[in-house]
Order: C-alpha cells, then sequence, then structure tokens
C-alpha cells in the first residue's frame, strides 16, 4: 500500500488526496476548525506510527512528549483525543505488514532484555545464600547482545525494504493507493 502521508523531496509534510475519503480521517478534518492544527495533528500521527518516523525507536508514551516538543510546539496544551486515536488506529491497521509485527515483537523482546540486564545483581543472594543469578549465565547473554542487535537491525532494513518494494512497480511506476497487487500483471 502506498502511504497516505509523505514528504516530498525538500521534506514538507504532503497528505494524498484520498485521505480525506477515510472515515477516520474526514471526521477529524471536519470536526477541527483550525486547518493549520489538523495538519500539524497528521503530521504527528504519521510520526507516531509510521515505520520511517525517527521517533519509531522510542516508545509510545514517550514518543508522544517527543512529537508534543518537536511538531505540535505551537500547541502546548494539545493531547491525543478520541478523533486523533481512531486515525492512530486506521492508520496502524492499513500500514502494518506481518514483518512489521515481527520487528515490534523483537524490540519488545530487546527491551525486556534490556531492563532484565539492568537489574542484574550478581551480589544478590537467596534464602540459601547462593547466587540468585548465574554470572556464567549473564555472560553468555551479554556476549549474545551483538548477535541480538545485528538481527534487529537486519530485521528493521528488511521491513524498511518491504516498504519500499511495495511502493514501486516495474518500470518505476508507484502503486497507486488503492491498486491491487493483482490487478497489473506485467
Amino acid at each position: 500500500m502506498k502511504h497516505i502521508f509523505e514528504t516530498d523531496e525538500q521534506g514538507n509534510f504532503i497528505i494524498a488526496p484520498q485521505v480525506l475519503s477515510i472515515k477516520e480521517f474526514a471526521t477529524l478534518h471536519k470536526k477541527r476548525k483550525n486547518k493549520a492544527l489538523v495538519k500539524a495533528e497528521l503530521s504527528a500521527i504519521w510520526f507516531f506510527i509510521d515505520m520511517r518516523s525517527p521517533y519509531m525507536r522510542v516508545d509510545e508514551d514517550e514518543r508522544w512528549k517527543c512529537i508534543q516538543d518537536d511538531v505540535l510546539y505551537m500547541y502546548p496544551d494539545w493531547e491525543p483525543d478520541q478523533l486523533i486515536n481512531a486515525c492512530i488506529e486506521k492508520y496502524r491497521e492499513m500500514s502494518r505488514t506481518r514483518s512489521m509485527d515481527t520487528l515490534d515483537a523483537a524490540w519488545i523482546a530487546q527491551k525486556e532484555l534490556d531492563q532484565f540486564l539492568s537489574n542484574v545483581d550478581l551480589n544478590e543472594r537467596d534464602n540459601n545464600n547462593k547466587p540468585v543469578f548465574n554470572a556464567k549465565q549473564v555472560m553468555d547473554m551479554l556476549n549474545g547482545v551483538p548477535k541480538t542487535v545485528k538481527s534487529l537491525q537486519d530485521t528493521q532494513r528488511l521491513v524498511e525494504n518491504e516498504i519500499a518494494e511495495s511502493l514501486i512497480l516495474r518500470g518505476g511506476r508507484e502503486k497507486a493507493e488503492f491498486e491491487d497487487d493483482n490487478t497489473n500483471p506485467d
């Protein structure tokens, strides 16, 4: 699927014309009187959900704070509401691939591993005065970190390539927004 939000060569945020025909985005556009705010909100949605966003490595709560500070800075009291949440869910649904789900699961597992390693205390003892954590197992985990990081980077690249390839057809033609993969056999 072609993404509904893009940036042009100059880095300007562009909204595909079809976006406002999608119920959730049409409702947001209709209910908001301040159209500059709508554009900022749509931009924030892109930064929050799109895999190409530089904010994707930040967990969701912190991501919103960063986006509010960087993108919605003109609206200091802004908070995501029901309209924004509906648009986010729709955009997430429209842009997800199976490999993205796999990558997300891998990032969650990596975060849990990071938290575990941050909390390991090799001096901690149980009721029988035996070490709670096995130093060799912890060292083996630490030795595996570079391989884990490389695997995550490789998976990230695969997802990014999948996104890029889904946008480009033979001859350099871009796929239309609602074009089905099976309708263009050449």
